[in-house]
């Protein structure tokens, strides 16, 4: 899925090279064949965003060279009386492919910025910048002077001028030899790093970093449902984004009460995601940021991510190896999950009136008591841990209890059910996300979808 517009904003013309070479160039903009600098760009398009008549800003800003430029070697110019390379020194842009500024070419750039200023203004419209530098001394040197010498804030401010209008629609990707200060970029940027020992990458190594970049989801020791919404998530916004996503193997993971030694084995197995996409064998993959990237953009467009076809196949791995009909019943099953105290809990000192676990029974009788008018030929599962006794107010002849179960057989049956009532909990938030039943929705911190009833 490429549902993205690439932009390049040089400095050289060997980004547009690249973009074309990939067949992902599809339109052409305003910084494709010059040489520029991200300072300049800001300012240029900050000025564009204020504007209606883009031809006089074409003319007047853009276009406004009454300097020339002498070439001495790539990327170090000087400044001269006369010659075929046009200068702006306001913007510090230099062209080198226009041999002259004319009608045709301003029009041709009043088509770009025109078409860029649409793109930036679309909200719907997702974008992908890329800045590529392929010298291995980043010099733009005009009369001896580094026209790039803050090159990572003046990125960053770029960065930020482009997330002002396009938010989550927004991908930055930096291609660079080992010159800029990493840490000093936005963590937001994916930043590519390549070494090389001639004086410039080679179009096959930039495009190579492109294609072998690979990325996974933060990996933690929280329990089955925190890291299979990580998993799920962080592979549908890698699909939607048009990244590489691999599957970095389960290490570590909460609520394995008996020591279990073939619990991950088996965590792996209810997932079924192990053995269907690539893994992180090495642990070379970056891992994407959950909370400010990836959990952002799912909150925000959970219809889009949860009606895509990446959601279809994670729900089809997870069904492949198990039975569907797990009821083996003719009723409508309601499968009900309620959170309580678990033996993590009480290791951590957490109480009752903490998240889920501060949900009153009340809550979940009064859901059950509505759908139990609504039929009469319905099963009831109530899944939970703790003592048994306290869920003596549930007992009913249509009701079923599974206290301290399985994990792997309770989650199972949380999915598998035709009415899902949910907890304050990423463990039946996630079953939730892979049911294809009716939903009634517990509201704690994460969106519901548009067709779950929130109670």
């Amino acid at each position: 899925m490429n549902n993205y517009i690439n932009i390049s904003v040089g400095f050289q013309c060997t980004t547009a090279e690249i973009l074309k070479k990939k067949n992902q160039r599809t339109s052409s903009f305003p910084f494709d064949w010059i040489l520029s600098n991200p300072k300049g760009i800001f300012n240029l398009l900050t000025k564009l965003m204020t504007i209606d008549d883009i031809k006089n800003f074409v003319i007047n800003e853009f276009l406004y060279c009454k300097s020339y430029l002498k070439f001495i070697k790539p990327e170090e110019f000087i400044t001269v009386n006369i010659s075929n390379i046009f200068y702006n020194e306001k913007y510090n842009f230099i062209f080198p492919h226009e041999s002259v500024i004319n009608d045709d070419i301003i029009n041709k750039y009043v088509r770009r910025f025109t078409r860029l200023k649409d793109i930036i203004e679309n909200d719907e419209q997702n974008i992908h910048i890329y800045f590529v530098n392929r010298l291995n001394n980043m010099n733009f040197k005009i009369d001896n002077k580094n026209i790039l010498c803050n090159i990572e804030d003046d990125l960053n401010n770029l960065y930020n001028f482009f997330y002002k209008y396009k938010k989550d629609k927004l991908l930055f990707t930096i291609i660079t030899t080992n010159n800029i200060d990493i840490t000093k970029i936005d963590k937001n940027i994916k930043t590519h790093i390549l070494n090389t020992k001639s004086d410039s990458l080679t179009d096959t190594e930039i495009m190579n970093s492109l294609i072998d970049k690979k990325y996974t989801f933060i990996t933690g020791k929280d329990g089955f449902g925190g890291q299979y919404q990580r998993i799920i998530q962080t592979m549908i916004y890698c699909k939607h984004h048009n990244l590489n996503f691999v599957y970095r193997p389960i290490k570590k993971m909460e609520h394995n009460y008996n020591n279990d030694t073939k619990y991950i084995d088996n965590i792996e197995k209810l997932m079924n995601i192990k053995n269907k996409v690539e893994n992180d064998t090495n642990n070379e993959a970056e891992e994407l940021d959950y909370g400010s990237v990836v959990m952002k953009w799912f909150e925000k467009n959970i219809d889009i991510a949860c009606n895509s076809e990446d959601l279809r196949l994670i729900k089809s791995y997870f069904w492949q190896n198990k039975e569907r009909n797990v009821f083996n019943n003719d009723k409508i099953n309601v499968s009900v999950h309620i959170r309580r105290k678990n033996q993590h809990d009480v290791l951590l000192g957490h109480n009752d009136s903490v998240g889920g676990r501060a949900t009153r029974n009340d809550y979940f009788l009064n859901i059950i008591e509505h759908i139990r008018k609504k039929d009469k030929n319905i099963r009831f599962h109530i899944y939970s841990q703790g003592k048994i006794e306290n869920f003596e107010i549930y007992k009913n002849k249509d009701t079923k209890l599974h206290i301290n179960e399985d994990i792997s057989k309770t989650f199972i049956e949380l999915v598998a059910a035709d009415i899902l009532v949910t907890s304050a909990s990423s463990f039946s938030y996630v079953a939730a996300l892979l049911s294809d039943g009716e939903v009634y929705y517990k509201k704690f911190w994460h969106n519901p979808r548009k067709n779950w009833i929130v109670c």
